[in-house]
């Protein structure tokens, strides 16, 4: 198949391919777990529930590995292997419809030991591998594993909680999303106020439930973040965000598996040694209210909205609709010299043979 043949956002993976993307991503994702748990150890407070999500992505890539483990010609995993390194939006959203049918399949298939004595005596007689017998093994595990409180989907919601204390408190709530455009997972985190209310939302289970049915609503993509702020503010009346945060994962840009790697990070992995021939970049988004002001819509009563802030009428910043931003790559410690002479504007983490992380 050729590469003009085929939708590089959505490139079936064959068998022979399989397994290392599976082991190249999960290697990948467990070295930048230790950043953020690092950032943890270190007082920063989004470094914990980063590190969740990512645990979380790291389950569904398992249950993904064991889905296609002995899958037939036309069951291929799709990738994309543009701006992304991650699997198609296609595949969380099957993930989600096998989750939903996970009580009607666990019925159908035979129990794991039932299936062991059937591939035991298979191969005692002689006769050629049990292929089908060990799918049937591979999609009863699968299905067996599937948890959604252990997977990361379309969408995850997250927590409720306060930070700081007295008058100076804010709300804070996170969430998570595979965004379909960019096949890339987010996570988002919001410090809000909220007012009218004679309860606060934290002890009102329905209005709790309305607040994450709106965030699911606008935050499960990631366009400009102040369109996200906006469209949240805008939903919910009583709720004033004060602080966005984003936190994009990835590109994971693979000489194994990437096609158009940007030229200044095909610089630096040419300089590879090691069998880590990948660059993992992460950006970190923020947006910040300014001020608030009291509008009123042609149809609707007078309300209080946010003001964000955005510098400037163009450039990056103004690009991305956010008031600050920090990207970070990670790569083998042995590029670490040449990432420093050509990656400008990206701060570089990187770890060596050890799995010792630098540059935190």
């Amino acid at each position: 198949m050729s590469v003009a043949s085929v939708d590089l956002n959505r490139v079936p993976l064959g068998p022979e391919k399989r397994q290392a993307y599976f082991n190249e991503v999960t290697r990948a994702f467990t070295l930048i777990e230790k950043v953020y748990a690092a950032r943890k150890e270190s007082g920063l407070s989004e470094g914990a529930l980063v590190g969740k999500y990512l645990e979380r992505f790291l389950g569904t890539m398992l249950a993904l590995s064991l889905k296609y483990c002995y899958s037939d010609g036309g069951e291929w995993l799709k990738i994309d292997v543009t701006d992304s390194g991650f699997v198609h939006f296609y595949e969380l959203a099957r993930l989600h419809a096998d989750l939903e049918n996970r009580g009607s399949e666990l019925l159908n298939l035979p129990r794991p030991n039932a299936l062991k004595s059937e591939i035991l005596d298979h191969m005692f007689t002689g006769k050629e591998d049990p292929v089908d017998l060990i799918s049937q093994l591979a999609r009863r595990y699968y299905f067996d594993g599937l948890d959604a409180d252990k997977l990361f989907l379309e969408h995850n919601h997250g927590e409720l909680g306060v930070e700081g204390k007295g008058e100076a408190s804010l709300y804070y709530y996170h969430w998570s999303c595979y965004d379909s455009e960019t096949n890339r997972p987010y996570i988002y985190i919001m410090l809000f106020e909220e007012s009218g209310r004679p309860r606060p939302m934290a002890e009102d289970k329905k209005r709790f439930e309305v607040f994450k049915q709106a965030i699911k609503a606008e935050g499960s993509r990631a366009p400009k973040l102040n369109v996200v702020a906006a469209a949240i503010d805008d939903r919910l009346v009583d709720i004033h965000p004060k602080v966005l945060k984003r936190i994009g994962i990835g590109p994971l840009y693979s000489e194994a598996f990437s096609i158009n790697i940007p030229e200044d990070l095909r610089r630096v992995l040419s300089h590879a040694v090691s069998k880590d021939r990948f660059a993992f970049c992460m950006d970190h988004e923020q947006l910040v209210s300014t001020k608030q002001v009291t509008a009123k819509g042609l149809f609707s009563k007078e309300r209080l909205r946010e003001i964000f802030f955005v510098p400037g009428s163009e450039g990056e910043l103004f690009d991305r609709g956010v008031s600050s931003l920090q990207s970070y790559v990670l790569l083998n410690h042995t590029l670490h010299q040449h990432a420093q002479a050509v990656l400008k504007d990206r701060r570089i983490i990187s770890f060596d043979s050890r799995g010792t992380l630098h540059g935190i």
